[in-house]
């Protein structure tokens, strides 16, 4: 794993992109190229953290191999470590959100004395960060608003046939995730998944189960924390931004996150880029 000095050296070096987001879409006639950029949110701020595009594009990979027996992937290839070639699809306009656990959005609405959350009840005197029975998915906006299933068929997005294929699909994807995660001592606690369609037929989008889109937590030490009632250990940009005040210090210990978590799962190696080759061309056309 690359060491503090290392990321820290490559701290102006972070491949930026022309637009000021996580990735440069190119649209060709048969394909979308996606080059992966360094940006993202910490705080609210938009920040470059090293070696995070090269992270999203080789997790996308890495999780589109492990799931082809469920679903395919929108991915085609990956010429370069920061770029995706992926198939042209329909967006479907919905955010998956899986849960094993009992925290984040779900957390908030149960504390709040909600005990049926999104058409499922849940039990009294359930504790913060407690493993759920079994994960649930909640389907929400593109503006991260919490939609039913109900609305998704009546307004046209889907049919009921495909919304619960859908689901199917996200819980059979987050097992063999959550799989994989626990043999490497990691819990998977959350991610979000997008989807598309290709001629009537689903795929699953990019940034799949990146540091970004899921919450990753330490087994080792989740037992001890969930007793004493304290905050999991996790691997993303959250945990940085509590422990850290001053920022660059929150962007280094992010990169270390992404960096441990990919590595850690992948059992590959985020490498040093000497430049960006076809990625800064590709931004540069």
């Amino acid at each position: 794993m690359l060491s503090e000095k290392e990321i820290r050296e490559n701290m102006d070096t972070c491949l930026l992109g022309t637009s000021g987001k996580k990735k440069e879409i190119i649209e060709k006639k048969d394909k979308i190229i996606a080059v992966n950029t360094d940006l993202t949110y910490i705080d609210g701020s938009m920040v470059a953290v090293p070696f995070l595009g090269q992270i999203r594009t080789r997790s996308t990979i890495f999780w589109s191999e492990k799931i082809k027996n469920v679903i395919e992937s929108a991915v085609l290839n990956s010429p370069d470590p920061n770029i995706l070639i992926l198939k042209k699809y329909e967006k479907i306009p919905l955010k998956f959100r899986v849960s094993g656990y009992l925290s984040g959005k779900i957390w908030e609405d149960y504390k709040a004395g909600s005990r049926v959350i999104h058409g499922l009840k849940f039990n009294k005197n359930l504790k913060k960060n407690q493993e759920l029975g079994m994960p649930i998915v909640i389907p929400i906006s593109e503006n991260n608003k919490t939609v039913t299933e109900k609305d998704i068929i009546e307004n046209n997005i889907l049919t009921q046939e495909e919304f619960i294929d859908i689901e199917k699909t996200v819980l059979r994807v987050y097992n063999i995730a959550k799989e994989i995660a626990s043999q490497n001592n990691i819990l998977i606690s959350e991610s979000v998944f997008n989807f598309g369609k290709i001629q009537g037929k689903f795929i699953i989008c990019e940034n799949l189960l990146s540091p970004e889109s899921t919450t990753f937590w330490r087994k080792d030490s989740y037992r001890e924390l969930f007793e004493q009632h304290r905050d999991q250990i996790s691997f993303g940009k959250e945990y940085a931004e509590k422990t850290l005040d001053k920022k660059e210090q929150s962007i280094v210990k992010t990169a270390m996150n992404f960096i441990e978590i990919f590595e850690r799962l992948s059992e590959k190696q985020i490498k040093i880029r000497k430049d960006y080759g076809k990625a800064g061309e590709y931004i540069k056309k």
